[in-house]
Parts: C-alpha cells; sequence; structure tokens
C-alpha cells in the first residue's frame, strides 16, 4: 500500500502550493531583507497510512522543480544556502525551531549548514518535540511522542503530525540579492 504524505501551512489544510516564480508550486518564504529575519512560517506533515511512519526526517537539496525560476542555478542556490549556515560566529540561512509550541521561539534553534541536513546522509529526524495531533481542530502535544513517529490521523500518542516552524536570516553583508529555489525533502519508512 502507497502512503501519500500531506506537508501543508495549518493543521489540516491543503497540501502546500504556492505559486513560485517560474511557474513550479511549493513554498513561497517570501521577502527578506539584509540584516533581517524573514516571516516564521509552519509546515505540518500528516500521511494517509493506517501505521505510523517512522525514521521521519527532512534534508535540503538543489531545486529540482521545472522551469527552475531563481536567479542563479540550483546549484548556486543550494551552495548560498550552505555557506549562510556555516557563517560564525553568527548563523545565517535556513532556521527550525523543533518545538512546535515554544514559549519563545528560535531561543534554540536546529541550523541548516553544511554536514547539518544537507543531505540524505545528514538527514535531520524530526525532534518529539516537533510531534503534534490534531485534537478536533486544535493543536496539542501527544502524550508520548517519539522522534521521526507521526502516528495516523487521530494519534494521540506519538501524534498525527510533524511540526515545523522556520524561518530564513539574511546578514547584513549579504551581496548576492534575488531568488533562491531549494528543495525541502521529507523521507520516512512505513511499514503496512
Amino acid at each position: 500500500m502507497a502512503v501519500t504524505l500531506t506537508v501543508s501551512k495549518t493543521l489540516a489544510g491543503p497540501q502546500v502550493s504556492d505559486l513560485l516564480n517560474g511557474g513550479t508550486t511549493g513554498v513561497d518564504m517570501g521577502t527578506v531583507a539584509n540584516n533581517a529575519v524573514s516571516a516564521t512560517a509552519h509546515l505540518l506533515i500528516r500521511h494517509d497510512g493506517v501505521n505510523k511512519i517512522t525514521s521521519t526526517a527532512f534534508y535540503i537539496q538543489s531545486f529540482s522543480g521545472t522551469p527552475y525560476g531563481g536567479a542563479y542555478t540550483p546549484a548556486a542556490d543550494l551552495a548560498r544556502l550552505l555557506a549562510l549556515g556555516d557563517m560564525t560566529p553568527t548563523s545565517y540561512g535556513l532556521q527550525l525551531e523543533e518545538d512546535w509550541d515554544a514559549a519563545v521561539p528560535f531561543s534554540t534553534f536546529y541550523q541548516v549548514k553544511t554536514g547539518a541536513a544537507d543531505s540524505f546522509a545528514n538527514r535531520r529526524t524530526i525532534a518529539a518535540s516537533s510531534m503534534s495531533y490534531n485534537n478536533s481542530g486544535t493543536e496539542a502535544n501527544p502524550s508520548a511522542p517519539a522522534a521521526g513517529e507521526i502516528g495516523p490521523d487521530g494519534n494521540t500518542t506519538v501524534g498525527d503530525r510533524g511540526h515545523l516552524t522556520y524561518r530564513m536570516s539574511i546578514p547584513a553583508t549579504e551581496t548576492d540579492g534575488g531568488i533562491r529555489q531549494f528543495d525541502l525533502v521529507v523521507a520516512y519508512s512505513y511499514t503496512n
């Protein structure tokens, strides 16, 4: 049996399908000025299987959509995103809050950079604190969440959603403006 993932911006919303530059669909993170942080955004992952999915993780890769609508090339966009994450002492680029209901979002966060969610081999398992469930239209904490596990609809134990909260941070020194495109890939295992 095939299992279908739905990645939405809301608890029970449709598959994300923002119209991207170039004509493909995905998640549009909007515009971020130099020395600024994008608006915080949310992706909620659920599935239509009867059993839980496990080993649920994410990583980024070069944009694979057709046509490419960025300002450079897919490879250059990925390289720049990783370079932003590699900057020290302050990290920039793609940042993910791993506690969906954190009292102070982004007080700590996971930084995508070289060696960290930059490939399938370096994928990041979705944290237990990122799991939630749909409690009649209200997002709630499951009773025993586990890293990488998303239960079927209605599962209150491990949860039935993986909730990624993310933002993009750009340094004051950024000189390469323009549209950047990349893939955020969700990997998982399912046993029927």
